[in-house]
């Protein structure tokens, strides 16, 4: 039995001054439910909804983070495809992308604490900058009379070249969630794997870290 189903969300952010379109695809997963916080072998056929949400506004500000809005506590990873990827590299760069807690690891961030339920995680990234030369810096913007942002007079024409080339660029964010704690048959012998041993949210022991991989490897297998 799968007791594992693909779980595959996405965002898709056009990333303009004026337009911001959000999809969300989602399948659920099955989890092994909990009593008393110890693993049996029964099936709850409840699902774990997880949720990208992001915060926008005019200054190009992109908080984007993953909610949790289940009642089953759960890890989390998330994977960026960009749009006219080397485009994007010579003008811009994001925000604090990557920072603890989230670790990369080959093509995904993998949020590296337990996402409790009802709770979101910290910033995947949170701010879109411009690149110049070989630094990142924020774009000059302020808000006018209206309430309206607009570049100020220090911005190059460089600048507003990156402003435009922003319609054609789009950043997709897909998240994938599955339980922090479950139990699977092999060969007739029960595997019970969890990555919050402890309890306390923190995958930190050489234990937690190293069910929270074969917790990905089953689902990896499942797809």
């Amino acid at each position: 039995m799968n007791i594992l189903k693909k779980a595959n969300k996405k965002t898709t952010i056009i990333i303009s001054l004026i337009v911001v379109a959000v999809a969300l695809v989602g399948i659920s997963i099955a989890y092994l439910s909990d009593s008393a916080g110890t693993l049996v072998n029964t099936f709850d056929a409840a699902s774990i909804h997880t949720d990208i949400e992001e915060e926008v506004d005019g200054s190009l500000k992109k908080d984007v983070k993953v909610a949790n809005n289940d009642k089953t506590d759960a890890l989390v990873r998330v994977r960026l495809s960009i749009s006219n990827e080397k485009l994007f590299n010579q003008y811009f760069g994001l925000k604090d992308l990557g920072n603890n807690p989230w670790e990369l690891k080959g093509e995904y961030y993998y949020y590296t604490e337990v996402l409790k339920s009802k709770t979101k995680t910290q910033s995947l990234f949170t701010r879109l900058l411009y690149k110049d030369g070989n630094e990142y810096k924020d774009f000059p913007f302020v808000e006018d009379s209206e309430g309206n942002y607009v570049l100020d007079s220090s911005a190059t024409d460089r600048m507003k070249e990156a402003l435009q080339i922003l319609n054609s660029v789009e950043i997709t964010v897909y998240q994938e969630s599955v339980p922090v704690k479950f139990s699977y048959k092999d060969n007739g012998q029960t595997i019970q794997l969890n990555a919050d041993q402890n309890g306390n949210g923190s995958i930190d022991t050489d234990e937690e870290k190293a069910d929270a991989e074969k917790i990905w490897n089953y689902f990896e297998s499942q797809k």
